[in-house]
């Protein structure tokens, strides 16, 4: 799989990196997507859900393109949305695939995702292509899942050939550079928006299992917890 650079120009009126994200996110209205929801058992007795935007093609060999989606989010965030209608209308095979507890369900077992899981990736992506052996096979990563996807791409090298391409949009390739700038300035309106759902789902995991637990004082620190450094140690 070569490597190829793009040529994206952001609009004239959305300048610079924080309008770009929060406008898309939050000030336009978005298209509506209806899903078919697919639960794919996983090796380990969990589980992963997969959701294909509607209408699907009729052909067995339309193009399909798989999307990762970025950290806490899922098939109805804007970027999902927006890809998903415009490849269904043309009729691609157009799905979304959530990361474990990403569905809005729990996912079974202690573990959660994480920007390195490409071994869940390529199950999925493999899985899709033994399906739909005769479809060309795009795969599409945003932000944690563009880093997953690139991680996959990278250590596959010429094995991961059965993807006819795949494309990493914003992503996070020095996370320890990625965490830090996250928790200064300004940019901490992203990371309250994060921590608000990774501590919920850390806390409710920490109920079912509490064994995981690091030591006694764990759940407090976490719920104390302002910025990914400190949600992560």
């Amino acid at each position: 799989m070569s490597l190829k650079h793009g040529s994206y120009c952001a609009p004239w009126w959305l300048p610079g990196g924080h309008l770009q994200t929060i406008v898309p996110a939050r000030l336009m209205r978005q298209p509506h997507v209806q899903y078919r929801r697919e639960r794919w058992d996983t090796a380990d007795a969990d589980f992963i859900d997969v959701d294909f935007a509607l209408p699907e093609p009729p052909l067995n060999a339309a193009p399909m393109l798989a999307m990762f989606h970025g950290l806490e989010g899922d098939s109805q965030s804007h970027y999902a949305l927006s890809t998903m209608r415009w490849f269904a209308d043309r009729n691609w095979r157009a799905l979304v695939v959530h990361f474990r507890g990403c569905s809005g369900e729990s996912n079974r077992l202690p573990r959660a995702y994480h920007s390195g899981d490409s071994e869940e990736g390529d199950w999925v992506l493999r899985a899709l292509h033994a399906r739909w052996p005769q479809a060309p096979l795009y795969a599409v990563g945003v932000s944690l899942g563009g880093n997953m996807l690139a991680k996959w791409a990278g250590e596959r090298e010429q094995s991961a050939s059965f993807v006819t391409a795949a494309a990493s949009i914003g992503s996070p390739l020095d996370l320890a550079a990625g965490g830090a700038a996250l928790g200064r300035g300004i940019n901490m309106i992203y990371t309250r928006a994060f921590m608000a759902t990774l501590k919920r789902k850390a806390l409710a995991k920490l109920q079912r299992f509490p064994h995981i637990a690091r030591d006694d004082d764990y759940a407090r620190r976490l719920s104390a917890s302002r910025n990914l450094y400190e949600f992560d140690n």
